[in-house]
C-alpha cells in the first residue's frame, strides 16, 4: 500500500496581449510560452502516454489564457513566430559555420588598407607642404615638378619599409603571401599632429587565440543547429500531431483523465481588493462559461489569483453593517468543488492586510473588514498532507507543501539555479539564441560559459530522483508521525518551466514518469484525491495571498492606488447600467457586453503587478489605462441611450481588439450587495 499519495498542481497565466505589440510586451509574450512552454509540455504528456504510463497532472488554465491561444489570430502569428525563429537560427548556423581564421585575416586586411590610405595621405601632405616650402624659396617650377614626383615614390617607399620594419614571428606571412602582424610607423617619424589624422591600426592576428575562438565557435555551431532541430520539431508538432490546436490537445488528455484542468476569474482579477460582489461573481460565472465552452463540461476545481483570498466578513456603510460573502461561498453557489493556498495559510499565522482590522494606504475606498466568525469544531492550526472544508461551505482547499515548492522556487537553493542549466537572461546579440549557462551564482552575464543541452540534461535525471525521494520521505516521515495516508501537493506557475527554466518540461516528465510506476507513491490528480480522501475537518482561512509577505502589497502599494480608483468606479458603473437596461437587445445589447467586456480586462491583477514588479512598467499602465477609456467611452454611451454612426465605428473597432468571452453577458454583473449568505 502506498505511503501516500502526490498531486503536481501547475498554473497557467498571461494577460490579455492580443494584437497589443509584439516584442518586448505583447503578443510575443504568449508566442513564448506557447513554444517553451505549453507545447512542450503537452508533447512531453502525450509521448509518456504512449510509452504505457499513466501521468497525472493538475493544471489550472485561466480563461484569459484559453481564449488566446485558442484564437485563430494569435495561432496564426505563433506560426509565423516559429517561422521567424528558425529563420534567424538558420542565419546563425551559417554565420558560426565560417572558419574563425579566414574573418580574421579579412578583418585584418581590410582594416589595414583603410590604414595605409590614411597614411598615404598623411605622408602626401607632408610631402607637399615640404614641396611648396621648396618651390616658394626657389621659385623653380622644375624643382617643384620633380619634388612631387620624387614625393610619390618616398611615399610607396616608406610604406614597404614600414612593412619590413614590422616583421614579427606572430604575424608572419600566411603561407608566404600575407602579413598580418602589427604594423610600426616608428620610423617615419610622424608627429602627434600626423597621428591624430589617423585611424586605429589593424589588430595583428593572434593565431593562438583563433584556435580557441574557432573551439567556441564550433561549440555555437553545434547549439545553432540544436535549436534550428528543436524549432522544427515545435513547427511539426504544431501543426501535424495538434492541428495548430494547443487547446483541444489540452482538452483530449483531460477527457483521457490524465489532466484535471481548472478554471480561474476570468482575466485574473486580484479577488481581495475588488469592491463589488457583482465583479466576483461576474468573473468566475465568465471565467467557467470560457472554460466550459473550450473544455467541454465545467471544471471541477478552480485556481484563485495569486491564491488571493477573501474570507466573509461585514461591511460598514453609511452607518449600516452588512454582510459580504467569503469566496468560497460563491465558489460552491457555481459549482466549484475545490482551490489552493499557500503553506503560511493553511499552518496557522496572523491574519494579514484588512482582515486583521487594517487599513493599508491612504485610499479610504477600502473599507475596514470585521470578519466574520462561525460557530462549531475548528482546526486552529492545519496541515498542508490534508485538505479541508472552508468554513460553512461544501468547498475543500489544498495548501502548497513548502518543502518540495521551495526545490523548484528557490533560484537560490533550488533545481533551476544549477550551473549546468541554460541561463535566461544571455541572449545573442542577432538572433537572440540563449546560448549560454548559468556558470555560477555571481558570474556576470558577460563571463557565462557556452551552455551544453547533453550535460544540461543529463543533470535532469539526478534532480528528478532527488525529487522523487523527497516526495516519498515526506509522505514516509507524514505517515510514521500519524499513522495516517497524507498528500504532498507541489504548486507553481507553468511558464517558470521551459520558459524560465528551459530544461524543467524534461525534469516534470521524468518526475512524472517515475512517481507513475513507485509503489510508495500515489500519483494523482486533485479532484481524485478529494474523491477518494474527502475532507473531514473544516479551517478558517484568512485574508492572504502567496504574494510578496503573503498579503496584498504586490498589488497594493504606493506605485499602484492609483489603479483601484477607476476599477471600483468602473465596477458600480456597470451595476447602474444592468439596473437602467435589464433587458437589452440589438446594438445596445453588444455595447453593454463589451463594456462588461472591458471591464473584465481593466480588472486584471497583471496591470497592477507589472508596475510594481517593473518588468513592463510603461506597458501595463498603458493597458490599464486603454481599458477603462473603452470602458468609459462605451458606458458614457450607453448613458445617452443610442448610437450614432461613430459610436457603432468605434463599438466595431474595440470588438475586434478586445474579443475574448464571446459568451459574456453583462448582467452577470448585476448589483449583489446586502444579500444574505449564499446558501
Amino acid at each position: 500500500m502506498a505511503l501516500g499519495a502526490f498531486v503536481l498542481v501547475l498554473h497557467s497565466h498571461l494577460p490579455y496581449v492580443r494584437k497589443a505589440g509584439r516584442w518586448p510586451h505583447g503578443e510575443e509574450m504568449i508566442h513564448e510560452a506557447m513554444a517553451e512552454t505549453y507545447l512542450p509540455l503537452l508533447n512531453a504528456l502525450n509521448d509518456l502516454v504512449e510509452e504505457g504510463y499513466q501521468p497525472r497532472l493538475t493544471l489550472g488554465l485561466t480563461p484569459v489564457l484559453l481564449e488566446q491561444i485558442g484564437d485563430p489570430d494569435v495561432c496564426d502569428h505563433f506560426e509565423q513566430y516559429l517561422e521567424e525563429r528558425l529563420a534567424l537560427v538558420e542565419r546563425d548556423v551559417r554565420r558560426f559555420s565560417r572558419p574563425v581564421k579566414d574573418e580574421w585575416e579579412t578583418a585584418y586586411l581590410e582594416a589595414r588598407a583603410i590604414y595605409l590610405n590614411a597614411l598615404r595621405s598623411v605622408l602626401a601632405a607632408r610631402y607637399l607642404a615640404e614641396t611648396e616650402a621648396a618651390e616658394s624659396e626657389t621659385k623653380d617650377p622644375d624643382l617643384h615638378r620633380q619634388a612631387w614626383e620624387e614625393a610619390g615614390h618616398t611615399i610607396e617607399e616608406a610604406l614597404v619599409n614600414m612593412k619590413k620594419a614590422s616583421a614579427d614571428t606572430d604575424g608572419k606571412e600566411q603561407a608566404g603571401t600575407e602579413y598580418f602582424g602589427p604594423i610600426d610607423v616608428s620610423h617615419l617619424e610622424l608627429t602627434d599632429e600626423e597621428l591624430a589624422q589617423l585611424p586605429p591600426p589593424p589588430i595583428p592576428v593572434d593565431y593562438t587565440l583563433i584556435a580557441h575562438r574557432q573551439a567556441e565557435r564550433d561549440h555555437l555551431l553545434h547549439l545553432a543547429r540544436w535549436y534550428r532541430d528543436w524549432f522544427e520539431g515545435l513547427l511539426h508538432d504544431f501543426r501535424a500531431r495538434y492541428n495548430r490546436n494547443l487547446v483541444v490537445g489540452f482538452r483530449t488528455l483531460q477527457d483521457q483523465g490524465v489532466l484535471d484542468i481548472l478554471t480561474s476569474m476570468a482575466t485574473h482579477c486580484y479577488s481581495p481588493l475588488v469592491d463589488r460582489d457583482s465583479t466576483l461573481y461576474a468573473q468566475l460565472k465568465a471565467g467557467r462559461e470560457s472554460s466550459k465552452r473550450h473544455l467541454g463540461h465545467y471544471p471541477r476545481g478552480m485556481w484563485l489569483p495569486e491564491c488571493g483570498y477573501r474570507p466573509a466578513y461585514m461591511r460598514d456603510e453609511n452607518h449600516t453593517s452588512y454582510y459580504k460573502p467569503g469566496l468560497e461561498e460563491f465558489m460552491a453557489e457555481q459549482g466549484v468543488e475545490y482551490f489552493f493556498t499557500d503553506t503560511h495559510v493553511i499552518e496557522g499565522g496572523a491574519l494579514v492586510g484588512k482582515a486583521a482590522g487594517d487599513a493599508i494606504g491612504p485610499y479610504g475606498a477600502i473599507p475596514v473588514r470585521h470578519v466574520v466568525r462561525f460557530e462549531g469544531p475548528r482546526v486552529k492550526f492545519g496541515t498542508t498532507f490534508k485538505c479541508y472544508f472552508v468554513r460553512e461551505s461544501p468547498v475543500a482547499v489544498f495548501g502548497r507543501d513548502e518543502r518540495t515548492g521551495l526545490q523548484v522556487w528557490s533560484a537560490t537553493h533550488g533545481y533551476p539555479g544549477d550551473f549546468l542549466y541554460r541561463e535566461f537572461h544571455r541572449k545573442d546579440d542577432q538572433s537572440g539564441m540563449q546560448y549560454w549557462r548559468i556558470t555560477g551564482a555571481d558570474v556576470d552575464l558577460g563571463h557565462k560559459q557556452l551552455w551544453s543541452p547533453e550535460a544540461a540534461f543529463g543533470q535532469v535525471q539526478a534532480h528528478a530522483d532527488h525529487f522523487v525521494n523527497l516526495v516519498r520521505g515526506r509522505l514516509y516521515d507524514y505517515q510514521a508521525a500519524t499513522g495516517e495516508y497524507g498528500v504532498v501537493l507541489s504548486a507553481y506557475d507553468t511558464e517558470l518551466y521551459g520558459h524560465w527554466w528551459f530544461e524543467g518540461i524534461a525534469w516534470l516528465k521524468e518526475v512524472l514518469r517515475q512517481l507513475s510506476i513507485n509503489p510508495d507513491v500515489d500519483l494523482v490528480t486533485a479532484a481524485e484525491f478529494l474523491d477518494a480522501h474527502p475532507p473531514e475537518e473544516v479551517l478558517d482561512l484568512p485574508e492572504s495571498s502567496w504574494g510578496n509577505g503573503g498579503g496584498h502589497w504586490t498589488w497594493w502599494n504606493p506605485d499602484v492606488y492609483w489603479v483601484w480608483q477607476p476599477i471600483h468606479r468602473a465596477e458600480r458603473t456597470m451595476e447602474e447600467l444592468v439596473a437602467r437596461y435589464p433587458n437589452a437587445t440589438g446594438e445596445l445589447l453588444d455595447l453593454l457586453n463589451q463594456a462588461a467586456r472591458e471591464l473584465l480586462l481593466l480588472e486584471s491583477s497583471d496591470w497592477p503587478f507589472l508596475i510594481t514588479t517593473g518588468q513592463a512598467r510603461d506597458y501595463a499602465i498603458k493597458r490599464f489605462t486603454g481599458h477603462v477609456a473603452r470602458f468609459d467611452r462605451l458606458t458614457a454611451i450607453a448613458e445617452k441611450g443610442f448610437l450614432d454612426d461613430d459610436d457603432r465605428h468605434f463599438l466595431a473597432e474595440v470588438k475586434e481588439e478586445d474579443n475574448p468571452f464571446p459568451n459574456l453577458d453583462y448582467r452577470w454583473f448585476a448589483n449583489r450587495e446586502r444579500k444574505e449568505k449564499i446558501a
